[in-house]
């Protein structure tokens, strides 16, 4: 991605004699610049807390629990699974 900036000859200046007080490229400078720019609005980002405000939630349809689900796609992913199997799944997520 190129980001253009454009200064006044005033601002130029200033980057020049700033990146020369500092011993680098006035391009380095700028770009350290604009990376501390974004890290500075990353910081007042809204962390998520929990992977629900991640990815949306996939409520059960009206008359099943969440566990039926779970019980419904380990019987349709796995053809010779057997229901002891399915119950120790079970277990471990409750």
């Amino acid at each position: 991605m190129t980001v253009t900036l454009e200064l006044t000859p005033e601002l130029e200046e200033v980057l020049k004699e700033e990146a020369a007080r500092q011993g680098v490229t006035p391009e380095s400078l700028s770009e350290q610049a604009k990376m501390q720019v974004l890290i500075a609005g990353l910081k007042h980002r809204r962390i998520p807390q929990s992977l629900d405000e991640i990815k949306p939630r996939r409520l059960p349809p009206p008359g099943k629990t969440a566990m039926q689900m779970v019980y419904q796609q380990l019987v349709d992913d796995e053809d010779d699974v057997s229901d002891e199997e399915v119950q120790r799944v079970l277990e471990e997520l409750c």
